[in-house]
């Protein structure tokens, strides 16, 4: 079991890795099955390289590869000696890797023979002075941890002692805020330690899942092991659950490894799971295993709750976490039982306790409002970072006595309970009543024949903003405007009803996890919004 108030991610990993049996499998990478003795065996040995490498405590170290094991042992070793992790994604361009790397004064980088050549001609270009270090045999490397090291010295002597280091920078990530504009910021040790609590609470089966006849605690994940990926990633493994994963993060093998290895819980953003769903080959791989599905970074519609439970028929369990950057991730969490025909609320969450988080809910004046009402989440406590580094003016609009503005927009459930509704820069302000297009579009979901949907709202002469809904329709479906604008007008209140609707083939995505591109979305129908004014269009927007 581990603790809720730990201070480091070292404690965390000494409490998880002391409790285990050393012939358990915690974890498996192609075929490779690690135990948690050779887990253990490998962090040494990557902690002793480190050593070797002359980290301390304070030194920055950043690392860069697909996923693969040693993303675990290089983020647990950075973490026992008190040094600062630097991870950037392996597809980001090598000369903005490098610009990045060289910008936060790492001293070295960790990454794959593969990706050396590249990444070191990018270094050079910049003049950048970091050692390029791989994990494999390299000639050309300024140091390869494939080599034998002395053990010779007293590891004791260089980790952090028990109540040290809580307050270290552990992890420099970007974060886009509440503005869009990425910012860096620095999780410390007990930032990350809280996150990784609040992670195995997400990850940790219900009593009732325990009871299941046959119940195994697999999960196979589809998250890059770069930032959040890793830190949730992290939560779910010391929960107990033994944790699957490849390098090639595809929806094919995805599905490979769940015929493979039986999992009981699977793990992907939502835009993942949609992409498995269009595989037209998907009823040829065995899903039966599945129990529990788990999902974040995302909003995940009812409607693909519904689609996923009529493939993967034996889901009785549905999981999600919410969180930012600046919380280190997964603070809040919701799960729930999946029954036939039930409308499941996905956007519901729930506080961590035992943390030291607290949520309020205020209006614009910054006033706290009471259950039922409507007002933007700020956030306190051990997960939520100080503030943006080198950034005074967005560290002061974003962060106050402590507290944290999520830009998100909720209701008050009470009992550290919300609904969330949506980005406050994506809410629609129609006709002096504010919209959430999350309610819209998880609405037009439920209509037969619609795969998925997204709204955004449109500049608009009279309404201040329209409503403009864009539609996927699943393949033969023979949905049309009419049936679209029926729907909701049976429901939705009339300021709800969208005042233009648009059928698309795909919902533009961000790259990475994901996310709905709202902005593509916005300039989609500002075009055709010209298209269909004329001159009349330049009139209604001045």
């Amino acid at each position: 079991m581990i603790k809720s108030n730990l201070k480091t991610v070292y404690e965390a990993y000494e409490d998880f890795i002391k409790s285990q049996e050393p012939k358990r499998e915690i974890l498996h990478f192609y075929g490779k099955t690690i135990t948690a003795e050779e887990f253990e065996k490998n962090v040494d040995n990557y902690t002793y390289h480190l050593i070797k490498l002359g980290i301390k405590s304070g030194d920055k170290v950043g690392y860069t590869m697909a996923n693969r094991p040693e993303l675990f042992y290089i983020f647990i070793s950075i973490a026992r000696l008190g040094a600062c992790a630097v991870p950037l994604f392996h597809m980001i361009p090598d000369l903005t890797k490098a610009t990045t790397f060289k910008n936060i004064n790492v001293k070295c980088v960790i990454t794959t023979s593969e990706q050396f050549p590249s990444l070191k001609e990018a270094s050079e270009k910049i003049n950048a002075q970091f050692k390029l270090v791989t994990i494999e045999e390299n000639s050309l490397a300024d140091y390869t941890f494939s080599n034998t090291v002395n053990k010779d010295i007293n590891i004791l002597d260089f980790i952090l002692k028990e109540g040290e280091g809580s307050s270290f920078e552990f992890v420099i990530a970007s974060s886009s805020g509440t503005t869009g504009i990425p910012k860096r910021i620095a999780m410390t040790q007990s930032n990350i330690a809280s996150e990784i609590y609040a992670a195995i609470e997400l990850g940790r089966p219900t009593q009732k899942e325990l009871t299941q006849q046959g119940y195994k605690r697999i999960n196979i994940a589809a998250f890059p092991l770069s930032t959040s990926g890793m830190i949730t990633q992290i939560g779910s493994l010391l929960s107990g659950n033994c944790q699957i994963y490849s390098s090639d993060v595809s929806p094919v093998k995805y599905l490979e490894l769940i015929t493979m290895w039986k999992p009981t819980t699977i793990t992907a953003p939502p835009a993942f799971f949609e992409a498995i769903l269009s595989l037209p080959n998907l009823n040829e791989y065995d899903l039966t295993s599945v129990n529990r599905i788990s999902s974040g970074m995302d909003f995940i519609s009812p409607s693909l709750i519904k689609r996923l439970k009529d493939k993967f028929v034996n889901i009785k369990v549905f999981s999600n976490g919410y969180g930012l950057s600046e919380t280190c991730n997964v603070i809040m969490t919701y799960n729930t039982y999946i029954e036939e025909n039930q409308s499941i609320p996905t956007n519901i969450v729930k506080l961590v306790e035992n943390i030291g988080n607290e949520i309020d809910i205020r209006d614009e004046e910054g006033n706290s409002i009471p259950p039922g009402s409507i007002g933007e989440l700020y956030v306190k406590g051990n997960n939520v970072v100080s503030g943006y580094l080198n950034n005074e003016t967005e560290t002061l609009n974003s962060f106050k006595d402590g507290w944290f503005k999520t830009g998100d927009i909720v209701r008050n459930e009470g009992n550290n309970t919300i609904t969330l509704l949506g980005r406050k820069k994506y809410l629609i302000k129609r006709g002096g009543k504010s919209i959430s297009p999350i309610v819209v579009q998880n609405y037009i979901n439920k209509l037969n024949g619609v795969k998925s949907s997204a709204v955004v709202g449109v500049p608009h002469p009279l309404y201040g903003e329209m409503i403009w809904a864009f539609i996927v329709k699943h393949e033969g479906a023979e949905v049309e405007l009419k049936d679209i604008m029926k729907h909701c007008r049976s429901q939705l209140a009339n300021y709800m009803v969208p005042d233009q609707v648009t059928f698309i083939d795909d919902i533009p995505k961000n790259s990475g996890v994901g996310k709905v591109n709202f902005e593509k979305l916005k300039q989609i129908a500002e075009a055709e919004l010209k298209n269909i004014l004329g001159g009349a269009y330049h009139e209604q927007k001045n």
